[in-house]
């Protein structure tokens, strides 16, 4: 699981709704594993966010919309001295979340974007996957944001990652929407 979190009382909560305005500011994003290889030296993940609505849920012309991509990051184990996740108690797993994925260990290789759906488009589906990268990180993206930077329209994180070599471990999302409707 992942939690994100924009600002101390905004969280993403598997689907709920938030306020475009509050979600501008990259969020400070929690992640921890049971994986007792999730801190060594070879293990890396990349956080990704998606808009599979753009612009509308009617009109895919610019689906999949990339919102964030940060590749190379290193995660915090939950660390209890025991590889067995039955073993972790409820104080090793809230000390896990207690540290933020510090950005600065990996490569933004596209900035964070806060959401922008279109007035009367609806709701629109904003998407964080952590997947653990099993090819090197990549280090530069030369594509533009809809469609992962493709002219495919539909084309999106499941394509991208299957390309790069990335399993997903973990995932949140939340619903926006222009107030102009």
């Amino acid at each position: 699981m992942i939690t994100v979190s924009y600002g101390g009382s905004v969280e993403a909560n598997l689907g709920n709704t938030l306020k475009v305005d509050e979600t501008q500011s990259r969020p400070e994003i929690h992640a921890s594993f049971t994986d007792p290889d999730a801190s060594t030296a070879g293990s890396t993940y990349t956080l990704i966010l998606t808009d599979p609505d753009a612009p509308s849920r009617t009109d895919k012309s610019y689906s999949e919309y990339l919102h964030h991509i940060v590749t190379g990051l290193k995660l915090k184990p939950i660390n209890s001295g025991s590889t067995d996740p039955d073993q972790f108690s409820a104080a090793d797993v809230a000390a896990s979340f207690a540290t933020p994925i510090d950005f600065s260990s990996g490569h933004e290789l596209v900035p964070y974007m806060g959401p922008g759906p279109p007035p009367k488009t609806g709701l629109h589906r904003y998407i964080y996957i952590l997947f653990k990268e099993t090819k090197p990180s990549l280090t530069k993206f030369d594509g533009d944001r809809p469609r992962f930077g493709t002219d495919k329209p539909g084309y999106g994180v499941r394509s991208f990652a299957a390309e790069h070599g990335l399993i997903p471990v973990a995932v949140n999302f939340y619903y926006a929407q222009n107030e102009q409707q």
